[in-house]
């Protein structure tokens, strides 16, 4: 869903960004999948607030698993599942409660 409106206004780049930035959050919640909400939600993470290292992409914020739960409307036992078999996968991993992704294109692709 893309709002056509603002896909017309040029002159007003930040308003637009944010309504993109709403647009990604809802999507997230469209999947009725933990996992598919929980990849779009690190997207949507990776694209607003990723740090670009020779390790990976680091989420500059500090989020517990119960912090993602409660974000993608999920329980902190699933979460803790889907990351472990993403960290299994060598997709992320976690260091000093920050999360890297060493492969988005691998995240991407998860069903």
């Amino acid at each position: 869903m893309k709002f056509p409106i603002m896909s017309e206004i040029k002159a007003n780049e930040p308003v637009c960004n944010i309504c993109n930035s709403v647009e990604t959050l809802v999507d997230t919640f469209y999947y009725k999948e933990s996992q598919k909400r929980f990849k779009t939600l690190f997207l949507f993470l990776i694209k607003n607030v990723g740090i670009y290292t020779k390790f990976g992409i680091i989420i500059t914020y500090s989020l517990s698993h119960q912090d993602i739960a409660d974000i993608i409307g999920s329980n902190r036992i699933t979460i803790t599942r889907i990351i472990n078999n993403l960290n299994r996968k060598k997709i992320i991993s976690i260091y000093k409660r920050r999360f890297i992704l060493h492969d988005p294109l691998l995240l991407v692709q998860l069903t």
